[in-house]
């Protein structure tokens, strides 16, 4: 279903960064996306199981992001008409 999407990209956020979340992150890279991790927007109940998470999430090829970013290159740039709301809700 996802290839159909005809999508390169992803940006990933979730709960258990270590389990869900990564499951996910791999197997998108695994069949060829490239994925964004919005680590600002994953969580664990543990800390180290967090950062273990991000830490192997990582070391397939994904690629550290946060929320702010996300949203600002998805607009591409501050012409888009969305632009003022979503910088108002970040504020």
């Amino acid at each position: 279903m996802i290839k159909n999407l005809k999508k390169s990209q992803f940006f990933v956020c979730g709960i258990e960064s270590h389990i869900c979340v990564h499951q996910t992150v791999y197997q998108l890279i695994k069949n060829g996306f490239e994925v964004h991790i919005a680590e600002d927007a994953i969580s664990s109940r543990k800390e180290a199981n967090f950062k273990l998470g991000i830490s192997r999430m990582t070391s397939y090829g994904a690629v550290l992001s946060c929320v702010e970013t996300g949203l600002f290159e998805l607009l591409k740039c501050t012409r888009d008409l969305r632009f003022k709301q979503i910088q108002a809700l970040i504020k």
